[in-house]
């Protein structure tokens, strides 16, 4: 009697054991695949959107069709956008900010972004410790699933925000040749908006060229251009910006050339890039001192080990 309960679990522990090995294969198999799709559509470069979503159930339409996540697990978002951890205002105000500059293919808000990616880095972290989990050790799979969650996060939030400051850098860096561009065409009997296109135009693939096409879709839909350029400020944040745009809404409202104030400031945004690239410069050199000196060191140390070493070593002086 022993001996057949003895074989009756035996066969019981093979076939638990064959059915876990099948499981884990096959959620090993589509965690590659949802890894793969998550990938793609996440490092893949966003398609430029300029349309404005008037009704909230268009926007939602666009999302549910646009973001797979937040198609299939829209319920489990919602309670997450409801939890108490994601009410900070001050970050999801950060958020919207980058989301806004990024022009996004996918009409977020800040809130939902973080709930789709806390529940990507929830679902990976799932497939990761089932995993390991199936390979015979489950303190290991609890431990490895909860990192690979919490690094999907970090790396996700992480990415956003250095796609932000790249665009910011870039349009920073543009910005000086965009107002000569447009003060020669001012100077030569273009109106404002023609100008704005030719900028555009010359700028074309440049993040530069988003902002400025965006301003004369806004022009084109009636929104009067003091109103434009101040949205076009709100949604950049850079000191630079804010300068032109005062610059041609003061030359607007007093009267003056707007051409003449565009030049003079063209060449202070030109001299600051400068001052800024010598601080740069000085910053860089100061920061080398260091690196420098220890290979120096090490450079002298491995000259002179020949000649002291046998004198540390209790022999006499020389190479030998």
């Amino acid at each position: 009697m022993f001996f057949a309960e003895t074989i009756l679990s035996e066969q019981l522990h093979e076939f638990f054991k064959t059915g876990l090995l099948a499981g884990g294969t096959i959620t090993f198999f589509f965690s590659i695949i949802f890894a793969g799709i998550a990938l793609a559509r996440i490092f893949s470069q966003p398609q430029k959107r300029l349309k404005q979503y008037i009704m909230e159930e268009d926007r939602l339409t666009i999302l549910r069709r646009e973001n797979t996540t937040f198609r299939i697990a829209e319920p489990f978002i919602r309670d997450l956008i409801a939890a108490a951890w994601n009410k900070n205002r001050i970050k999801l105000n950060l958020i919207a900010e980058q989301l806004t500059l990024l022009h996004t293919a996918i009409p977020w808000k800040p809130e939902e972004f973080v709930a789709v990616k806390q529940a990507e880095s929830i679902l990976s972290g799932v497939i990761a410790g089932m995993v390991f989990w199936n390979f015979g050790n489950p303190v290991a799979g609890i431990i490895i699933g909860f990192i690979v969650g919490l690094c999907y996060y970090l790396v996700m939030m992480s990415d956003l925000k250095d796609r932000y400051k790249k665009r910011l850098h870039e349009l920073r860096t543009r910005l000086p040749f965009v107002v000569d561009l447009m003060a020669l065409t001012r100077g030569a009997g273009a109106s404002f908006t023609e100008s704005l296109e030719s900028a555009a135009q010359e700028n074309k693939g440049h993040p530069i060229s988003d902002e400025l096409n965006r301003v004369i879709m806004q022009l084109n839909h009636g929104v009067t251009q003091q109103k434009s350029l101040e949205d076009l400020a709100e949604r950049v944040r850079l000191d630079e910006f804010n300068e032109v745009v005062f610059a041609i809404n003061k030359a607007d409202e007093l009267g003056t050339p707007i051409a003449f104030a565009l030049s003079e400031l063209a060449g202070q945004m030109r001299l600051r890039r400068q001052q800024l690239g010598e601080k740069a410069s000085e910053e860089a050199e100061t920061k080398l001192t260091g690196p420098v000196m220890l290979i120096v060191v090490a450079c002298m140390i491995i000259a002179v080990a020949p000649f002291l070493l046998p004198v540390f070593l209790g022999g006499g002086p020389g190479i030998f």
